[in-house]
């Protein structure tokens, strides 16, 4: 019986959340009923490393974001004609490889799926991103019920990774959505063996010390992520807690990096360089959460929220906003704490009573960790995923 040959379309050749998903979603295929094919935007970065280390071929064509937070910038005209001109050599790829069946992870490529369509191919549409005209979301030109006919007319089935999401589309498109969590090796010996004193070591050069409170925010560099907020939380947490320090795990992936810029403005404005530190992107998870006594996440826009439930595997307590899919995630003083992340002076109250220990934390943790593991284990999603590529063949 021949392998259903299927291609990865990435919106990114890096690693974060999304990439992540995608990543594990390659690891867990049957390599005795399907061959994984991914397509990147840029020769170089650590998805496209990482799938090459799994025997992954990776193949390249140019493309940018078809959709935007903005409602309208001159640049997107230019853009559109780019993913325009970039379906002919995907049409190339899928052809050229005999492709079955086309899987486009994050709303904001098109390629893939117009490539899908114009080859006669099956098409699956993994949706990561919010959709709406609100700030935090994406929108074509402010026409977001466009984008959400486009997923529709251009796949067979729509993925999203949680239930807020499924809600934002119209009732006319429920036939094709399927909700399917993100995954986690929940069973792995990667959470169990972490030696946090000897893990803060590697974190001396920093000020930090076995019996530090670390605070962290683990993520990308953006609005969307809210650094910002966890930093003015510090000018309010350090009057109770002066040895506290807040490690921000990540790196501002646009070219003028204008957050991070805005995040080391503000941290020297208020004088808080020995209380943050910007540790950079670490790939290793045990030297992000094995450090931490708190994650916090500050983020105005999450449909799911990865760091959270590798926190909760790590028996790192989570401190989170009340937004999108966050409280599927977190139920408040069982298995995390939601906070508005409009308000400093909360942020700094709330993390102040679990470093003083008002709460539970062992029960905290452990409700969450049996949460995780009923809830998103990497079986459950890969069984998903494998019925879902096989209802298109």
């Amino acid at each position: 019986m021949r392998k259903l040959k299927v291609l990865f379309v990435s919106h990114s050749s890096e690693l974060y959340g999304a990439e992540l998903n995608l990543l594990d979603i390659i690891k867990g295929l049957d390599l005795d009923i399907f061959e994984p094919y991914l397509l990147c935007p840029r020769k170089s970065g650590a998805l496209v490393d990482a799938a090459r280390a799994l025997g992954v071929r990776v193949e390249f064509v140019f493309y940018k974001y078809w959709i935007w937070r903005k409602c309208f910038d001159w640049r997107y005209i230019c853009y559109l004609l780019i993913n325009l001109m970039s379906v002919f050599p995907v049409v190339r790829i899928i052809r050229g490889n005999s492709i079955d069946i086309v899987y486009t992870n994050t709303v904001t490529v098109i390629s893939g799926a117009l490539a899908a369509k114009f080859t006669g191919r099956h098409h699956i549409w993994h949706i990561h991103e919010t959709i709406s005209n609100g700030p935090e979301g994406f929108k074509f030109f402010g026409l977001t019920k466009f984008i959400f006919y486009v997923i529709y007319w251009l796949s067979q089935d729509v993925v999203v990774n949680s239930k807020f999401l499924q809600k934002l589309f119209p009732s006319t498109c429920e036939d094709k959505i399927k909700i399917i969590y993100n995954s986690f090796e929940v069973e792995s010996d990667l959470f169990s063996c972490v030696d946090k004193k000897n893990i803060r070591m590697n974190y001396k050069d920093y000020g930090i010390v076995p019996e530090s409170k670390i605070v962290g925010v683990v993520g990308g560099f953006s609005a969307r992520k809210n650094q910002e907020a966890a930093i003015l939380a510090m000018t309010h947490l350090l009057k109770k807690f002066p040895e506290t320090k807040l490690v921000l795990f990540g790196q501002d992936s646009t070219s003028g990096k204008k957050y991070e810029v805005k995040l080391r403005s503000a941290v020297e404005r208020l004088e808080l360089s020995k209380n943050v530190i910007f540790a950079g992107y670490v790939s290793d998870l045990q030297m992000v959460y094995g450090v931490l006594d708190i994650l916090l996440v500050p983020s105005s826009d999450e449909t799911f929220g990865r760091v959270i439930v590798e926190a909760m595997l790590f028996n790192v307590p989570v401190v989170a906003a009340s937004v999108g899919g966050i409280p599927e995630i977190i139920e408040h003083g069982k298995t995390g704490l939601l906070c508005d992340m409009n308000n400093p002076d909360n942020i700094a109250n709330i993390l102040a009573d679990l470093l003083s220990a008002k709460y539970d934390l062992a029960n905290i943790t452990d409700n969450a960790y049996k949460f995780v593991k009923s809830k998103f284990s990497s079986t459950k999603m890969q069984s998903q995923i494998k019925d879902c590529l096989l209802g298109c063949a």
